[in-house]
């Protein structure tokens, strides 16, 4: 608690003195009382206000503290600039590791796609590198045939260009999780002459590059993705004897212009030529990440369709481990987690024992 409770005079320190009228002490008691919390718990923000900056142990920051203070310019670079320093390249030589335990990929994306050089920065790759090996582990079976329809386009940097930077994340993380040589490394254009884009660059910085100067239109043909995706998969088998199937599609945009009302009839019409040339039709999952497209026009209980909003690992996780999948199913997998087991219907404000008449 003492971590989190808001310091008096910051931002939300009203908070502290109710606190303290709470627990029957004065503002000054609470202040020295969490002092000494804080000092015991040896967080990074006491080392830092105390300008004892050169005792901290960067080896066991908490993920989200190091990538706050250490992003470039920031704390650590400030207040002990050699030892930082000398920690990023030991992570760079492999014999420092990094704490990414709560961090979001999007969150390490979003550093480098704010900054304004090409630098490659030995914190965020290592941090990339060790978020990418734990999804690869846990996620590898069921990412290991998909491919992402990758929307970079104006519309995406909307909502401080988070719709951009998730899709930027997503592209790249499903992609180098293709376990088909032929597919890895790939993503999809977002444009009505969609094309396979190679990601390209020896780091996650030249990666980002190579991700977002790929081709973009305002919409995208859906059908022709799918067509171009079957006779791909139809000519690598040819060439190479070796099965191709894509078991998932994801359309990182909204689903308005991806999609379109009334093509039902059209999506049947593609699952039967996948039929008809021996494979399965990928699971297709509309995913809109931006927030102000609101509208979904395909009804719930369409198969082989997943409409989703935001973005989560648990919602991926969810998606990527139905196996009869419908949007109503997505929807019930999602509440359906441990997560909200503790949550209890309230009791009824509504006598139960009136008789009906």
């Amino acid at each position: 608690m003492a971590k989190w409770v808001p310091s008096e005079g910051k931002k939300n320190g009203d908070f502290n003195t109710k606190l303290a009228n709470h627990m029957v002490m004065s503002r000054k008691g609470l202040r020295v009382l969490l002092s000494t919390l804080r000092a015991r718990l040896a967080l990074v923000e006491t080392f830092l206000t105390n300008k004892r900056a050169h005792l901290i142990n960067y080896g066991v920051v908490p993920s989200q503290a190091m990538f706050r203070y250490g992003k470039k310019g920031n704390a650590f670079e400030k207040r002990d600039e050699e030892r930082f320093g000398e920690y990023k390249a030991c992570l760079a030589a492999g014999t420092e590791k990094v704490n990414t335990s709560t961090l979001h990929p999007r969150q390490i994306v979003r550093q480098y796609y704010e900054r304004h050089d090409n630098e490659v920065d030995e914190l965020l790759e290592a941090g990339w590198e060790a978020m990418k090996t734990q999804m690869t582990n846990e996620e590898k079976e069921n990412l290991a045939q998909s491919l992402v329809v990758c929307d970079v386009s104006g519309s995406m940097t909307a909502n401080g260009a988070l719709p951009m930077i998730v899709s930027i994340t997503m592209g790249l993380l499903i992609s180098s999780m293709n376990a088909h040589p032929s597919f890895k490394d790939l993503v999809i254009t977002f444009s009505t002459n969609p094309t396979f884009h190679e990601v390209q660059g020896s780091n996650l910085r030249e990666r980002i590059n190579s991700v977002t100067s790929a081709e973009w239109g305002g919409t995208t043909d859906f059908q022709r993705t799918l067509v171009m995706i079957l006779t791909a998969a139809k000519k690598i088998e040819i060439e190479n004897r070796r099965d191709a199937q894509i078991t998932h599609c994801i359309i990182g945009h909204a689903i308005q212009a991806a999609y379109g009302r009334g093509n039902t009839t059209n999506f049947k019409l593609m699952k039967r030529k996948y039929r008809a040339a021996g494979y399965a039709m990928p699971l297709i999952v509309f995913w809109n990440l931006n927030r102000n497209i609101r509208d979904f026009p395909l009804g719930a209980d369409e198969p082989g369709v997943a409409l989703i909003s935001g973005f989560s690992v648990e919602i991926l996780r969810d998606v990527m481990a139905g196996q009869e999948v419908t949007p109503y199913s997505v929807m019930r997998s999602a509440l359906g987690r441990p997560t909200w087991d503790c949550i209890e219907m309230a009791p009824s404000p509504i006598a139960t024992d009136i008789p009906v008449l």
